[in-house]
Formats: structure tokens, sequence, C-alpha cells
């Protein structure tokens, strides 16, 4: 074997464990405390991940993403999430519509290591804050269980999108 072909194997087999392609079912859809932007997905498989407090790596059934990112990624996928997007009017789509929607679906995600010294995509030159586990929804089926169509449906009607308060207000009266 010649050292060029000795390289392009190690490449192939380095790419090979830093992208893993898997068929999940979703089993829980949430919020992690303290930040209401992202959404927790918790699967039926286990993968490699980073534990971001320690900086270890460890095995779990769970990732996590932007609930922007969530939407961008599933509009064309799922046409509740769609209907909620257009009616948010870019304001970010109201979490607990996701969870109903994708609760018990089925997905084909790719998980992606990126290191912290990676330019980010669609960035100039951001880069990673640590070495991370980036998550894509390549494709989603929705198995929605007939109790909550009529919740999504009053969640798009009545509550498609969050908005966000400021949480003190002037007192105009100088009282």
């Amino acid at each position: 074997m010649t050292q060029k072909s000795k390289v392009a194997a190690e490449a192939k087999n380095e790419n090979a464990n830093n992208v893993v392609v898997l068929d999940v079912k979703v089993v829980k859809v949430m919020t992690p405390q303290n930040n209401n932007d992202r959404i927790t997905f918790v699967t039926n498989k286990e993968f490699e991940t980073i534990d971001y407090t320690t900086e270890q790596t460890i095995t779990s059934t769970m990732f996590g993403l932007n609930i922007y990112n969530v939407v961008n990624q599933l509009r064309d996928k799922c046409p509740e999430i769609q209907l909620a997007d257009t009616l948010a009017m870019g304001a970010m789509v109201n979490p607990q519509l996701i969870a109903l929607v994708l609760t018990n679906a089925e997905m084909k995600i790719k998980r992606e290591f990126k290191s912290s010294d990676e330019i980010r995509e669609f960035t100039e030159n951001e880069t990673y804050n640590k070495d991370c586990w980036k998550t894509t929804i390549l494709d989603c089926k929705t198995n929605i269980h007939p109790m909550f169509m009529s919740m999504i449906a009053d969640l798009i009607k009545n509550k498609p999108a969050v908005v966000k308060t400021v949480g003190v207000v002037a007192n105009p009266f100088n009282i």
C-alpha cells in the first residue's frame, strides 16, 4: 500500500467516525431548563455525544437543536410545522406545537463531530465554542396521535408563535 493510499484510507476511516447517520424514533420532546430557544429530543437509540459540563464523551439518547433550526430543517417535511411557521411570521414557533407534532416521529438524523477550531457553516470566520456533535434532521415521518390533532389545530390557530415580553414595564405616571 502506498503512502498516498494509506492517507486516503485513514481519512476515510476518520471521516466515517466523525459522521453517523441514524434512524431514530422520537420518544419525547422537551425544552431544557433555562433555555427556551432550544428543543431536546429524546430518542429510542443511543449514540455518542459530549457532556458539555465535563467535556467527556458519553452515550446518550438525546440531542438538542435551536428551535429556528428545527423549523428550518422540517418546514418542508411536516405541513403542521410549515403552517405554524407561516403564521408565526418570523417569530419563534411555539415549542409545545413542535412537541405535539414530533412526539413518536421517525427521523433520519446525521450526527457530525465538529472540533472547536472548525468554521461554522454559513459564517466567514466564526468557530464552534467547544468540540460538539452537530445534528441535522435529514428526513422525518410524523406519527401524530389522533388525540393530539385537535390540540395541534388549536395551537396553530391561537398560539403558533412565542412572543417574548419585556420583564419590566416603565411606570408612565411616576407613582
